[in-house]
This record gives C-alpha cells, structure tokens and sequence, in this order.
C-alpha cells in the first residue's frame, strides 16, 4: 500500500558505474509505487568512471533524480550528509548504492522515522560472510561507541537509516565529521530496526578497506577529544 508522504531518498556514489542503472531503475519504480511523492539525491564523490555522466543523463530525463557533485574524494559520510543537507522533504533515508537490504525495509524504515521517531538506525541480519577484520572492527567500533558516547548500537557500520528533517536541521553549520554520532547527539529519539540482506539486490565487491576503518576508529576518538 502506498504510503501518504513523501521521501528524500540520499545515495552516495563513488565508482558505481558498473551498477547504477539497476540501482536507479529500482529505486524509482519502488519509490513511485510506494510513496506518495519522492525526490532520489545522488552524491557523486568525485567517481573517476563513468558515474556522473550516468547520473547526469538520469537527472535530465527524471525531474525526481537530484545530483549533488564533490571535486575532490570527501568520503561516504561527507556524501551522506551533503545529500542530506539538500534533502527537501521531511523524512530521509539513506542506503548505499549497491541496495545492501530489500526495498521494503526502506519503506519500513521511513514508516518509522514518519510516526515520530527522529533517527531510525539499519541493523542487517543474514547476508554474505564480512572478512575477519570487518567483523572485529565492527566490533570494535561499537565497543568505542559505547564506551565513548554511551550509545548501545549493535551495527553502527550500517550506513542505511531514516531521519526526520528537525534533526537534520539541528546539524546545519556544523562540519560532518562522524555523522552517525553526530546524528545519535541531536536526535531526541532513535531506534533500531532490522534491515535483511539475506537477499542482496546487487552482490559487488566493497570498496570498504582496512585503511578506512581504522580512519573511522580514529575520527571516532578525535571527534570526543576535540569537543
């Protein structure tokens, strides 16, 4: 049943050539089949393949697609919270350009997000086997999380979730840094709700690295000094 309200949908790119015009096929028939108006948000971080002019020629034959462009690499969190920032409607989910759950638990998530609760977090179940150091610095990440800012996150690598605008609005003027902690601040209510990636739609290799997840951990740490 479509829902009666309308979504900000934040996807960053970097590199997805390979993928996007799956991607961008099955966003837009979804969102148009199951809300009553979308806008889709995609933030290029400075792909060097064929991504923007992909992305380019889906902005121009659908007025619903919006393309935000970085000059220089920023990263998946500077991504998401640009795409956010330009969001337009009042409730924002976030997902990965390679649709790492089943569509519906977007919509569950916005469902969420639309009944009150400002910040509704992913929590994946199933899926394909991370590689070890994925799984401890998964592990590790929520550990200093919890330690650092008392936040009981179960899967805080997961960057699919909803938001309502007031605690977007709450971050403006400041620099994103570790978005997630950021948005765990400024929120007045959040959740967590299972996403399933038993059935991925796209199978692609990350582009996650270990150099990536040890930048985390230390933004982590940085950002609770440096307050």
């Amino acid at each position: 049943m479509k829902v009666d309200f309308a979504v900000s949908v934040i996807v960053p790119v970097y590199n997805n050539a390979d993928i996007l015009q799956e991607t961008i096929s099955q966003l837009t028939s979804f969102l148009s089949n199951e809300f009553k108006g979308y806008e889709l948000i995609f933030v290029d971080d400075a792909s060097a393949d064929e991504s923007l002019s992909l992305l380019e020629l889906a902005a121009g034959e659908n007025p619903n697609i919006r393309l935000l462009r970085h000059n220089i690499n920023m990263g998946q969190q500077r991504s998401s919270a640009d795409g956010a920032f330009a969001a337009q409607e009042d409730i924002l989910i976030s997902v990965d350009c390679d649709l790492p759950c089943k569509l519906e638990d977007l919509k569950n998530l916005a469902i969420a997000a639309s009944n009150g609760t400002e910040l509704v977090l992913g929590r994946r179940t199933g899926g394909r086997p991370r590689v070890w150091w994925r799984q401890v610095g998964s592990a590790c990440v929520g550990l200093l999380t919890s330690l650092l800012y008392s936040y009981r996150i179960k899967d805080f690598g997961c960057s699919t979730g909803a938001a309502r605008r007031e605690v977007i609005d709450r971050l403006r003027g400041k620099t994103p840094k570790v978005i997630k902690v950021q948005l765990l601040e400024e929120a007045h209510s959040f959740t967590e709700i299972e996403i399933d990636s038993s059935q991925e739609i796209k199978r692609t290799g990350s582009g996650y690295t270990f150099r990536a997840l040890l930048r985390l951990l230390w933004a982590i740490i940085w950002y609770k000094i440096a307050r």
